[in-house]
């Protein structure tokens, strides 16, 4: 993203540089990826002033729709590894392993109030074991399509190639650049 005619900043980069007191996080209320994404981006567009990018991502189980979806991080409180071996333990008899992973990207331009979306899905199984590695959330336990290993066991390099996210990142850059710069 770095050749785009933008600047992105991360949370913690927007405070040093603008001075700006920004929360870490923002409650994820809503009751849809898309309307976490919008939440998030919303708000930091509007203390900051500039346009935002949030996004927001789910695992959802095949064999129980909706699971844990939108509450994907909110479902079982704890690290990510209890969260992964709760997940194993409810799935423990599934004969059905099915699994995807969305991300929903919002674009926020306060200027015009708009919000642009961009999300993609990855197919995948959960695994019936802790496969670790490197990564976070649900990494270690989901296996996408076409690989053998999970999230964390490909690592950071192959996992951003394949993954969800990096398919939203990739429809917005291309939005971006289309755009009319005067946002």
């Amino acid at each position: 993203m770095a050749d785009l005619p933008i600047q992105l900043f991360s949370v913690n980069e927007a405070q040093e540089k603008f001075g700006q007191i920004l929360p870490q996080d923002i409650e994820e209320s809503a009751t849809t990826l898309e309307g976490n994404a919008e939440l998030k981006a919303r708000q930091y567009a509007e203390l900051s002033g500039l346009p935002c990018l949030a996004d927001d991502s789910g695992l959802e189980l095949v064999a129980e729709p909706g699971f844990p979806g939108v509450h994907s991080n909110r479902w079982f409180s704890g690290t990510d590894e209890e969260r992964c071996l709760a997940l194993l333990a409810r799935m423990q008899n599934y004969q059905n392993r099915k699994a995807t992973f969305q991300t929903v990207l919002c674009f926020y331009e306060p200027k015009n109030q708009q919000s642009h979306f961009f999300s993609a899905m990855i197919y995948g199984q959960i695994a019936k074991e802790i496969l670790p590695g490197e990564g976070f959330g649900y990494d270690s336990v989901f296996i996408p399509d076409g690989f053998s290993e999970s999230y964390a066991q490909l690592g950071p390099k192959k996992k951003n190639e394949i993954s969800q996210r990096q398919q939203a990142l990739q429809k917005f850059r291309k939005y971006i650049e289309n755009i009319d710069k005067s946002i």
